[in-house]
């Protein structure tokens, strides 16, 4: 039997309060004064007997106060007696609560229909059973609102709200479907008597995590869970779908990685994989799959064909199929492939625009530059991945680096000069690749580039390297390797490579010079510590800047003029936050899911410790990175195109354009998003009094509002993303805006919208499995082929809070009648 309370908080009030009776009675104990009198000792014995009436008296006093404390603070919270389920007489009205999974197995095929409608054909005739007067709360278990719809007086509207749930691209979480049927049980108050219903698949991925213990017994009663699964699960689906080297590009051909995963008690035959690019079939592969079997299938003969500005990605849809089954809505998936040219891309070296192969003198990063940009003499420069842009180290500020995706560095003496503007690209959200090679001096670096972990490098440099290249000293060259063991990041993958192939790519090169790098433990916990220690004054200035700019902001919108002292101090606020808070950033990297924080929160983000990412077989990091900010920093500990190694020469160069083509990818606005997943698409101020729609895959529209967010930006958002496809936000401009005065602009921004992939594994809950969830909590599980009887767990005692107020009154007279008895022996006679 559970005892609970409706408001539980006055039951906590009442207690805390009952401590005030007992302070005030420790304070006001009577004191006694020592006074010498030798005529006394008669008196000693009356006194005696006094003081213990007293004691007494002053006890009964306290326990009452106390008493009617708790008990009025009980009787606010209103306590109630919960019995379990009980059979329901046919004249007595209860309260039905219905959680419909509606997740992504829901719509399994079967000869009688999907299973969400077998589960509402069972709901439907338990809402037949119900006595009249009864009340039936509805609820989508993965329907996008989370509030608990009305609770419904007539079985029709039960029946309508029923068939208006639909089966979405989620899973069904068991703690949501107790926290939905919580707030639904609180929907009608007024009827004691409650039955909870789960009709789910019960597909594992929802029952995972959380234990509900806490949850269940707030409920008024046991939740019956029904079980609606298919008798012989099976599904093919498709598990990745993603383009191999992040970005694509017109004048290479695409690569797109499928992956397509089978499950089930038989193999499937002929299955046909399709690749759709811009809504057109594009290529097909029939495969066969075994139980259990995952088959990875590469399209890589695809080109883009599709006009592209100069530094400016256009999102292209992509989609692949596979021959639909019993669960067909996850037999395909969903991609905007970002198709991009001529990004600009900075190269410093140690001779910049002075390169010249007539003296051969060639930079550093010479062989880098020509991999992702390869001359063809056809003029054609502006069609290339990249847009290539040299400079010596002197050379590089914030100009240069305004509109640079990606920045790198090789082969260079001293940074000293360009190591502050080069920080503040990194923490802005742009990407930095450091090399050695050429006439890299380490102890310049360190000195100008470590500062305690303020500058740009990932760790501190030893300032002796390892090894030396031939003809520099003359000991022997003793070159060492990539140790492939380390080498786990995806930087270093190929798909469709087997391992030992891969493996002896990477064993092509030697390395003869390599620069060494102390990741100690306690040298990064120091320059972490340093680093925070540094950053968290600024944020609590930038906090009082941004409150009290917002607060400026604030009063112009409310139509009073600022005044000039407000202005001044708006202005000169403004400054000091741009001395901490850089904005100089052509490119913007907003993305569709979440939210990104204002740019100085991200830029001031809490320092990351560095991670090694591949090694040399004689211990020396290979390859390391460091986020700063919102940019990240990549150190390869050897030259790119020198005499310190031989990679460049080797088939093993194709590991520079996969980390160019990564963090060039990193800086492009990603267009897609989880089914789960918020959608906030920032908003431009000069396109704030636009009007959008929101474009739905089947072709649905409704209006969007954007969302004024002074703080984080403006912004277009949604929680309503139940289904994969392809979504389009359409806006319109005022008319009359552009040239042609009859017409207004338009701008479309789309977005691929997948479901979870474990939502379509098809493994489910047995009733071992719900008894292990629940624990000791109290629930009923029910087949699908077993009949639903009517049941309740009554509430009762929910007038006891009257009895309570009774007692505080009583207990109140009682006081009041001791005070007005005056004590044992000073009665008058």
């Amino acid at each position: 039997m559970i005892v609970p309370f409706l408001t539980p908080w006055f039951a906590i009030a009442g207690l805390a309060a009952a401590a005030g009776p007992v302070i005030i009675h420790l304070l006001s104990r009577r004191r006694f004064r020592v006074v010498q009198w030798a005529a006394v000792d008669f008196l000693r014995q009356a006194v005696r007997r006094r003081r213990r009436m007293l004691r007494l008296r002053d006890l009964a006093l306290l326990a009452l106060r106390v008493f009617c404390v708790v008990a009025f603070g009980a009787a606010l919270a209103r306590p109630y007696r919960s019995q379990g389920m009980a059979p329901v007489d046919s004249a007595d009205p209860i309260h039905a609560v219905l959680v419909v999974d509606n997740g992504l197995w829901m719509g399994y095929e079967e000869s009688q229909g999907t299973l969400l409608s077998v589960a509402k054909l069972k709901a439907s005739r338990f809402i037949e059973k119900l006595p009249e007067g009864s009340r039936i709360s509805v609820v989508g278990l993965c329907d996008s609102s989370s509030a608990a719809g009305p609770a419904h007086r007539s079985r029709e509207d039960a029946h309508a709200a029923l068939e208006a749930i639909e089966p979405t691209d989620r899973y069904a979480r068991a703690g949501e479907a107790l926290r939905r049927a919580l707030e639904a049980c609180r929907r009608a108050p007024d009827v004691p008597a409650k039955q909870v219903l789960l009709f789910t698949a019960g597909q594992s991925a929802g029952w995972k995590t959380g234990r509900p213990a806490a949850t269940v017994e707030k409920l008024p009663g046991p939740m019956h869970v029904i079980r609606i699964a298919p008798a012989e699960p099976a599904n093919t689906w498709v598990e990745e779908f993603r383009l191999r080297d992040e970005i694509a590009d017109t004048r290479s051909p695409a690569a797109f990685l499928v992956k397509v995963r089978h499950q089930g008690l038989k193999p499937r035959n002929d299955v046909r994989v399709t690749l759709l690019v811009d809504h057109e079939e594009v290529d097909s592969r029939t495969i066969d799959l075994e139980p259990s079997q995952t088959i990875e299938i590469l399209f890589d003969s695809y080109r883009f064909d599709v006009a592209t500005k100069p530094g400016q990605p256009v999102f292209v849809p992509a989609e692949v199929t596979v021959t639909p089954d019993d669960l067909p809505a996850d037999d395909r998936r969903f991609l905007m492939v970002p198709v991009v040219s001529a990004l600009p891309v900075v190269f410093v070296d140690q001779y910049g625009n002075d390169e010249d192969p007539k003296k051969n003198q060639f930079g550093e990063t010479y062989h880098l530059r020509h991999l992702l940009a390869p001359a063809t003499g056809r003029g054609e420069a502006s069609e290339e991945l990249i847009r290539v842009r040299r400079a010596r180290i002197e050379e590089v500020d914030a100009n240069l680096l305004a509109d640079a995706r990606l920045v790198v560095v090789a082969g260079v003496a001293d940074p000293r000069v360009a190591v502050a503007p080069l920080r503040q690209y990194v923490a802005q959200g742009g990407n930095l690749l450091i090399a050695a090679g050429g006439a890299f001096d380490p102890k310049a670096w360190n000195e100008s580039a470590w500062l305690d972990g303020a500058g740009v490098l990932p760790a501190p440099l030893r300032p002796t390297p390892v090894g030396h290249v031939p003809g520099e000293v003359r000991r022997p060259v003793v070159p060492f390797f990539l140790d492939f063991n380390t080498m786990k990041n995806r930087f270093f993958l190929l798909e469709q490579i087997r391992h030992d192939q891969l493996e002896a790519y990477y064993r092509q090169p030697y390395f003869f010079k390599a620069i060494d790098s102390e990741f100690d433990e306690d040298v990064i916990a120091g320059a972490i510590a340093a680093e925070t220690s540094r950053i968290e004054p600024q944020r609590t200035r930038l906090d009082t800047i941004d409150r009290r700019l917002r607060e400026l902001e604030k009063i112009g919108r409310s139509g009073r003029a600022l005044s000039a002292a407000e202005i001044s101090e708006r202005d000169a606020l403004g400054g000091e936050r741009l001395a901490v808070c850089f904005d100089w950033l052509a490119w913007e990297n907003h993305h569709s899911r979440p939210a990104q924080p204002i740019p100085c929160n991200g830029q001031l983000a809490a320092p990351f410790p560095p991670h090694v990412r591949a090694r040399f077989t004689n211990g020396v990091p290979f390859l390391a990175q460091r986020r700063i900010g919102r940019g990240n920093v990549l150190w390869i500990a050897t030259g790119i195109g020198s005499g310190w190694n031989t990679l460049y020469r080797t088939d093993a160069m194709f590991l520079y354009d996969r980390i160019v083509r990564q963090l060039l990818r990193q800086t492009i606005a990603s267009r897609d998003i989880g089914t789960a997943e918020s959608l906030r698409e920032p908003v431009p101020a000069n396109r704030l009094d636009w009007q959008y729609t929101l474009v739905r895959p089947d072709g649905t529209e409704e209006p969007m509002a954007v969302r004024r967010r002074p703080s984080r930006g403006d912004v277009l958002g949604t929680d309503d993303l139940p289904h994969r496809g392809i979504y389009r936000i359409v806006g319109h401009g005022p008319r009359g805006a552009t040239a042609d005065r009859g017409q207004s602009e338009t701008h479309e921004t789309a977005l691929a919208v997948n479901g979870p992939v474990e939502a379509s594994i098809p493994d489910f809950l047995t009733q071992d499995d719900a008894d292990e969830y629940f624990g000791p909590a109290e629930y009923r599980w029910i087949d699908r082929d077993e009949p639903i009887e009517l049941s309740s767990s009554r509430a009762q005692g929910r007038e006891f809070w009257r009895w309570l107020i009774l007692a505080v009154l009583i207990g109140l007279l009682l006081e009041w009648w001791i005070l007005a008895r005056p004590p044992a022996g000073e009665r008058t006679p």
